[in-house]
């Protein structure tokens, strides 16, 4: 488990005492995915290249899939202009509980993350980039890591939670300016 607070919550310490049941649904392979919407939905008509930016937006997670497939158009043959358009347009509705952990960020994990955005980067280029003694953001690597927001992999840093990366990349597109406060 990632997330601290559920840890917290949900384990045997925890203010359940342990009696809580999680139930961890892994991502849906792309044959899962299409054998469940052909059940569910079968009102949605993709295309090979349509059904393949659709896993793509989803990356296979249920809440997802049922998210965005409720948005989008029936009845008619879907391209992958289409999937996409309604992936950004519904995007807050996707992460609404990701734009959620965003919100509560500093504003120095919120510029280490948003500096990440155009590719991986090592300690030392983030505080460059930052003007900030790269020792001194230890702190607020570990909280993004910890969230599961962005990895490091040997001394590189990237962006992990892909969802937000594209909410800030539309929300800069749209706005001019990445969100804040």
């Amino acid at each position: 488990i990632d997330d601290q607070l559920i840890n917290d919550i949900a384990s045997q310490n925890g203010v359940f005492g342990g009696r809580i049941i999680t139930q961890y649904l892994t991502p849906f392979s792309k044959k899962t995915t299409r054998d469940y919407l052909n059940e569910k939905a079968p009102y949605l008509n993709f295309d090979d290249e349509s059904f393949e930016r659709f896993y793509k937006c989803t990356n296979g997670i249920p809440y997802y899939i049922n998210t965005l497939a409720n948005q989008l158009p029936t009845d008619t043959l879907l391209t992958k202009e289409d999937i996409v358009e309604c992936f950004d347009n519904n995007l807050y509705f996707l992460i609404k509980y990701l734009i959620n952990t965003w919100i509560r960020l500093t504003n120095r994990e919120k510029d280490i993350f948003i500096t990440l955005l155009e590719k991986p980067l090592h300690r030392n280029e983030i505080g460059e980039k930052l003007n900030v003694n790269p020792a001194s953001l230890s702190k607020y690597f570990n909280k993004l890591i910890k969230l599961g927001l962005i990895n490091n992999d040997h001394g590189l840093y990237s962006i992990k939670e892909l969802m937000i990366k594209r909410w800030l990349e539309v929300e800069f597109r749209n706005n001019g300016y990445y969100p804040y406060r």
